[in-house]
């Protein structure tokens, strides 16, 4: 499967509502498993600069999830949820990328959201970066925007990183 990776920040206050609300307009259009097939998770790793770690794929906007291309799961009890679990993730800034960024997803073998943010009280379906108002620059200009990407269960997910002028997918295993 050929997806490109993009990758989207938690921003809230600042991101221009227009953009985002034209970014939530586009279909999210994710690839879709029959039952038993693999899922056909991405596996291209980088790391553009030495500050943030490997990175899965090499679209302007990535997931730094610390296991290379599959992510954690930390159980729901960890955040004190009864069914959110997941885990931290970095998401890493080109520095090129100067719009609003949308990040949102879904689990592929199974019904499962995902939702951003720590505590189940703010779980967002989506996540906003807003690189107008960038917290932090680490070496080559890439910015780093930590936050959590939450799932109930451990599968097969697909984000899809939306920009003003491209969509990009990400498959990963979440173990």
């Amino acid at each position: 499967m050929s997806c490109v990776i993009a990758v989207l920040v938690a921003c809230s206050g600042g991101a221009r509502s227009s953009d985002v609300a034209a970014l939530r307009r586009r279909p999210l259009v994710l690839p879709s498993l029959t039952a038993g097939q693999p899922c056909p998770a991405d596996s291209v790793v980088s790391q553009p600069t030495p500050g943030l770690g490997q990175m899965l794929g090499n679209a302007p906007v990535r997931p730094v999830f610390g296991t290379g291309a599959t992510m954690a799961f930390a159980p729901a009890k960890n955040y004190g949820s009864a069914i959110w679990g997941g885990n931290k993730v970095i998401w890493a800034v080109a520095p090129d990328v100067r719009t609003d960024v949308l990040i949102r997803g879904h689990q592929l073998d199974g019904d499962s959201d995902i939702r951003f943010n720590y505590g189940d009280a703010e779980l967002l379906p989506d996540l906003v970066l807003d690189v107008s108002r960038t917290a932090s620059s680490i070496s080559g200009g890439w910015r780093d925007f930590p936050t959590a990407t939450r799932v109930q269960r451990p599968g097969c997910y697909a984000i899809q990183i939306d920009s003003a002028d491209r969509s990009d997918v990400l498959v990963f295993l979440v173990i």
